[in-house]
Formats: structure tokens, sequence, C-alpha cells
């Protein structure tokens, strides 16, 4: 059966060709200039097929006025369901208790393990959050409404999980007693987990709170740091048995001018295992959870 990785990178969107503003031009990106064939990611190249990968422009406004936001596009990611629809208006942050409810019926995580598959949401959290945090973000209640098994910092020793900066420097600098990694270690661990897991999710962050700091050096490294991952997941999974899904919640980082999100096209990218129907179903934010579901169905 054909493994589901689903990337998600939180404030990532299609932007000018602009090595100025947009750190998607200015950093060295050889994994994403060999999977888009060698083109940079910017909203210029449009809806592009590659020998390896499908990039399909991706709306992220749902219909809705305003700038896109995290908890209406990421509840809209993992259920299916148009949120900002629903509330009329984007919301920002944690969501609220109706997009709770919505997060609780429809995760993608509840859906494939009622069909009998294995998921894992790879990401790690301190052994303390639950016990400090009282509001979840998006990503952490689908997980939840899943049954998922969260990992934690033990986890992250054994190998077994990732840390979302992809080098677990956060954590260090928190005073946590644990080695640096590469982003391609991160890479590494993520495909070794294809072994015990149907689909499994990895979120990305940094890429939003650096773009809200306009900062072009540090969205360079993070860019960059992402690239190594994507490049190293690309070498090594085998792409006759994996489908890679790379999507974004809203636009931020790519467009450094502005510290707020952005109205650009989110891309999604495709690589791997997919019958050409999956790409010509997907507009929105809201085709990407029945897409993956709908594939492990026709499998």
């Amino acid at each position: 059966m054909t493994k589901i990785i689903m990337i998600f990178i939180d404030g990532l969107g299609l932007g000018q060709n602009s090595s100025k503003f947009n750190p998607l031009v200015a950093a060295n990106t050889p994994g994403l200039n060999r999977i888009l064939g060698g083109f940079d990611l910017t909203k210029e190249i449009g809806n592009h097929n590659s020998e390896i990968a499908t990039l399909i422009p991706t709306d992220a406004s749902l219909g809705v006025d305003g700038l896109p936001q995290s908890a209406t596009g990421q509840t809209a990611i993992f259920t299916g369901v148009n949120a900002a629809q629903k509330l009329g208006r984007h919301i920002s942050g944690f969501p609220t208790p109706t997009l709770q409810k919505i997060i609780k019926e429809e995760s993608i995580f509840k859906k494939i393990n009622k069909m009998g598959l294995k998921t894992h949401f790879i990401n790690t959290y301190t052994n303390d959050y639950f016990e400090k945090t009282r509001y979840h973000s998006a990503t952490t209640l689908a997980a939840m409404a899943g049954g998922v098994r969260f990992n934690n910092v033990e986890n992250l020793l054994s190998g077994e999980s990732l840390y979302h900066d992809l080098t677990q420097q956060i954590l260090i600098n928190k005073g946590y007693d644990l080695p640096k990694v590469t982003p391609r270690e991160s890479a590494s661990r993520l495909v070794n987990a294809t072994k015990e897991y149907d689909f499994i999710l990895f979120e990305y962050f940094r890429s939003d709170i650096v773009g809200h700091k306009q900062d072009l050096e540090e969205s360079i490294q993070v860019i960059e740091d992402l690239d190594e991952f994507l490049l190293n997941l690309f070498k090594r999974l085998d792409w006759n048995t994996t489908l890679l899904v790379l999507t974004s919640d809203h636009g931020n980082i790519e467009d450094i001018s502005s510290k707020t999100h952005t109205k650009n096209r989110v891309p999604t990218i495709l690589i791997g295992d997919f019958k050409e129907e999956i790409r010509k179903s997907i507009f929105d934010l809201t085709d990407l959870a029945p897409m993956i579901v709908d594939s492990f169905k026709s499998m």
C-alpha cells in the first residue's frame, strides 16, 4: 500500500520572483529547484508539472474577505470543511469552540484510523506541554480527535520523532540536554517512520514566525533548513510506494515587505504515487483532506 506523508508549512505562499522580498528566491534551494525542474517556488510558474512533481497554486481565501488566517485555514486543511465560510470570517491563532467541534468530528486522522490504517503526527511535544497549555493548534486537535499518540522528548531522543525546527536547537536553547541534529537527519527519521505508519503528518511553523519578523537573513535560514529536509526526503523515499503532499494555510514568509499574512495562493506540491485525477481535484484548502482520504480508499 502507498504511504502518504503530509508536510504542512505554516505561512508559505507563492510570491513574486524577487530576491529582495522573497526568501524563497534569495535562499539556496537545491531541493525545491530539483523537485520543480529547475524553477524557484514563486507565483510565476503557476500550475506546473516537472518530471517528478506537480505544483498546484491553491486558494487559501476560501471565498471570504480579509487575510487568510491559521485557525480557519488549518481547520479547512485537516477536515475538508470551509471553516472561514461557516464563521463568515478568517480566524487567527487557536481554533474557537465552533472550529474545535468541526475538527473533533471531521479530523483527517480520525477518518484514516477508521479505515484500519496507522497514522502518526511525528512532531514532538515537551513533556509538560499538556500540563501548561490550555489552547491547542488545529494540528494538535486533529491528532487528538484521531486518538493519535503524541511524541515527547524521550521519543525525540530515541529518533522516533522530529522537533518542529528540524535541528532541536530551540530545545537546546531552553536547556534540554539534546544533541543538535541536521535537517537531513530529521528527514531520515521521517523516512524510517514510513515503515510503520500509513499516514504521517509533519508541521513546520518557523516559516510563519520569521515571516512576521520581516528578517530576510533569518527567513533565508529557515527556508534553507526546510529545503535540506525536503531534498533528503526526495533522495531517500521510494516514490513508487509513497505520496508526499506539501501545503500551507496562508501566505507570509514569501513577502517580507509586509508583517501580515498575504492573499497569495499557497503551494500544494504532490510528489510520487498519485493518479492524474488527484491533481485535478485540488483547487482550495478544503480539497486536501478529502483527496488524501479518497487516495487511501482507492488503494
